[in-house]
């Protein structure tokens, strides 16, 4: 009864509180943490670890049993479904990676003494046994349970009120998480005194914390606005169910308690249950509340004596409190006997016995062969076992790595589909993407299999017609290989570039001018990892802050984008992608989308004065080969020549407002560093070469024709020559050819025409 061993008279006060709340007429929904669902269906572990008494595993299925036998399924959130998938086809994959090793040869190599060589392989021995008698078992237990007896994709509310459920779902949906995750996840690091940032396991179970924040976070905030809802017309809470230590450590943190949400008037509603406590209500069950609720009362009395017991070493109670828990233990026995959970410990204990009895048939063999044989045959069985269980499909809807799926699909049929390139007004290769993730300006690490796949998508992108079908196909392989390669080990080592290149393919593929917050929040989530790593020494947060700025100004979310470019500058003050990514954030905040309309001067000027700082940055480290490799030289160059577009598309419309207004524009402009002479010798030539050096030869993209007409037009007016004039024409009209459905060109060309006949 270990299990009710730790509870206390404020737990039970707990369960009185659900109690009130169902007869005041709420319905009470569990919200399952996904390392109590690995919990129930693999009971020994993912590697068969069998240290478990059939009692033990018994007091753990009576707990579970309690809510998964409720007419009401459990809860799965988003944030756990991937992580769930992931850990049950792991055990397939530890499996196959164990089985095709074949211990036993390895072992007679290093030794030919009997006895040595049965102790060495007598724990592989106990793996292979488990496999071939648990694993299907317990797989197929975990599908079940997926599949069946969790609500994983729509609640469905035990009143049955179909109003109240799509209400519920729309808030599921919609409900984020705040800051405060990253706020008391920096709080809960600090409470590590050690931790080894090196250990895969260890950062494992970093990023699960994480996740765990994240979940408790959506759960306060959604109970809060369900209980302050007039338009729902039941009442409901969900609680969060997790046994997990680290959980009760989350819990007592004081940032958390503070979170809670207030409940039929309670402040800070503790919403955590955890096995104990569902492992009492099993044993007091009756569809009464109020007897419910009395026998709580009377556990309640029993807890304080017994805390009073432990206080004071006071034996005046020690035998009423004794005769309690035995008649507990008698009611936990009848109950058993009622249910399928003795069934399901005696399959358990069966499995030990076998387990037992197979090691001691392996301590009498009398020479090697006999090993051998006996040895190959588990081997064979464990084998057989298997191959019977199959990789769980992920959904297409799971985020990433559903994307990542689709995309695949997607380019194994060449399927044609549309770049997305964002909501805000930045269209261009060079700007529009963050091609620019493996510079080594800062970086002291990088992985090459993944910069390798990185610069395929990149080029796949950017690429001419000419070349895509050959880099269709090295892309297509490349992400194949990679991803199967990281699923399959579940590294460390590779999770922060691999996230980086996740969202990217994620972005890739989303349906024009769709950009989920999520993208933003996983990059975050990365960041916030890398920041309170004290190993990880800033290897990779200059690469996930420049991706935040290109994330957030395609949502259109300019503060935040600018927020991360000042962080980026005081951090890395020398990278030129942050003195660039703030230069489009200023673009977009001071010109208006698809209109011709200028900025301000001084707003043109703040845009001038970081463009001009990344493109003398970009020059610097393209000079320096110690921190710029051959391979980013076109990108580097790539870059500038598109900032000298942005430059000299803000000064020609700043320049264009002036005429058309009757205002001289040179000499004595702020901007005369910007004349006519200089924005066609050293702005727009430099970005024909570049055109003509790395882009087809004949022609240049579509956005840098359109504002070669943009200036042509500004030296029409400005010269009063016809032939310019001819020259914006044209430029106009090419730019039509390639992006015809283009608002902005289609004004430009109005614009071009009503001056033709002024000139």
């Amino acid at each position: 009864m270990d299990l009710l061993k730790d509870i206390t008279s404020r737990d039970i006060d707990l369960l009185i509180s659900d109690i009130d709340l169902l007869e005041a007429g709420y319905e009470l929904n569990y919200v399952m943490d996904a390392s109590d669902i690995i919990t129930f269906s693999f009971p020994y572990g993912i590697y068969f670890n069998l240290n478990l008494t059939p009692d033990d595993i018994g007091d753990s299925f009576i707990s579970y049993e309690y809510i998964f036998s409720k007419s009401i399924k459990p809860i799965l959130l988003d944030e756990y479904k991937l992580e769930l998938i992931l850990n049950r086809n792991s055990i397939k994959s530890n499996v196959d990676k164990r089985l095709n090793r074949n211990l036993f040869d390895l072992t007679i190599e290093t030794s030919q003494n009997l006895n040595e060589t049965i102790r060495k392989i007598e724990n592989s021995t106990t793996f292979l046994l488990a496999t071939a008698l648990m694993q299907e078992k317990l797989v197929n237990k975990f599908d079940d349970l997926f599949m069946n007896k969790l609500q994983v994709d729509e609640i469905v509310l035990g009143n049955k009120n179909k109003k109240d459920e799509n209400q519920l779902n729309e808030l599921f949906r919609k409900v984020k998480r705040t800051d405060w995750v990253n706020d008391v996840f920096r709080i809960w690091v600090n409470t590590k005194t050690e931790i080894d940032y090196n250990d895969a396991e260890v950062i494992k179970e970093y990023k699960s914390t994480l996740r765990d924040f994240i979940a408790i976070d959506r759960l306060c905030n959604i109970n809060k606005l369900t209980d302050e809802s007039t338009e729902l017309k039941g009442k409901y809470i969900f609680l969060y169910f997790s046994g997990a230590k680290k959980s009760a450590d989350i819990f007592k943190l004081k940032d958390v308690t503070n979170h809670l949400p207030k409940i039929n008037r309670i402040n800070n509603y503790n919403i955590l249950r955890t096995p104990k406590h569902t492992f009492l209500l099993f044993l007091i069950f009756d569809e009464n509340l109020t007897k419910m609720k009395d026998a709580l009362l009377e556990f309640k009395s029993i807890a304080q004596k017994k805390e009073k017991l432990n206080e004071s070493l006071n034996t005046l109670h020690e035998k009423e409190i004794k005769d309690y828990f035995d008649k507990l233990n008698l009611q936990r026995r009848t109950l058993i006997e009622k249910t399928f959970i003795e069934v399901q410990i005696n399959q358990h204990k069966e499995f030990q016995d076998k387990i037992a009895e197979k090691i001691k048939s392996l301590k009498e063999k009398e020479n090697l062969k006999e090993v051998s044989s006996f040895y190959e045959d588990l081997l064979n069985n464990a084998k057989i076992a298997n191959s019977k269980t199959e990789l769980l499909q992920i959904n297409s809807s799971y985020l990433l790595q559903g994307s990542i799926i689709e995309l695949l699909q997607k380019l194994k049929n060449e399927e044609a589909f549309k770049i997305n390139k964002g909501k805000d007004q930045i269209k261009g290769d060079y700007h529009h993407l963050p091609i620019l993730i493996f510079f080594d300006c800062n970086s002291i690490t990088n992985n090459a299999r993944l910069e390798s796949l990185y610069i395929k998508i990149i080029e796949y992108v950017i690429a001419t017609s000419v070349f895509k079908e050959k880099q269709l196909n090295e892309l297509i392989d490349s992400i194949k290989l990679i991803y199967s390669e990281i699923e399959n080990e579940g590294s460390n080592k590779e999770y922060f570039y691999e996230i980086l290149i996740k969202v990217f393919i994620l972005l890739f593929i989303e349906k024009a001018d769709e950009i989920k917050i999520e993208v933003a929040l996983i990059i975050e989530d990365g960041l916030l990892n890398l920041e309170t790593n004290k190993t990880a020494d800033g290897k990779w947060a200059d690469d996930y802050i420049y991706t935040l700025i290109w994330v957030y100004r395609r949502m259109e979310q300019f503060e935040k984008s600018e927020y991360y470019c000042d962080k980026g500058i005081k951090l890395f003050h020398n990278d030129p992608r942050f003195y660039h990514g703030k230069s489009l954030v200023l673009y977009n905040k001071s010109f208006n989308q698809n209109t011709l309309a200028t900025c301000s001067e001084n707003q043109l000027d703040e845009i001038l004065h970081y463009s001009e700082l990344s493109i003398k940055m970009y020059n610097d480290v393209m000079n320096n080969t110690s921190i710029c490799r051959v391979e980013y030289i076109k990108y580097v160059k790539g870059s500038i020549s598109a900032i000298n577009n942005l430059i000299l598309y803000s000064v020609s419309l700043f320049y264009l407002d002036k005429l058309e207004t009757n205002q001289y524009i040179e000499n004595q402009d702020i901007h005369t560093k910007y004349s006519l002479m200089h924005l066609r010798e050293y702005i727009l030539k430099p970005i024909k070469y570049f055109e003509k050096e790395f882009q087809n030869p004949e022609k240049g993209r579509a956005e840098y024709i359109h504002t070669e007409s943009i200036f042509e037009l500004v030296e029409a007016i400005y010269f009063k020559d016809i032939k310019k004039m001819e020259y914006s024409t044209n430029a106009i009209n090419e730019a039509l050819k390639m992006n015809p459905s283009s608002d902005l060109y289609k004004k430009t060309s109005l614009k071009i025409a009503s001056w033709t006949d002024k000139i």
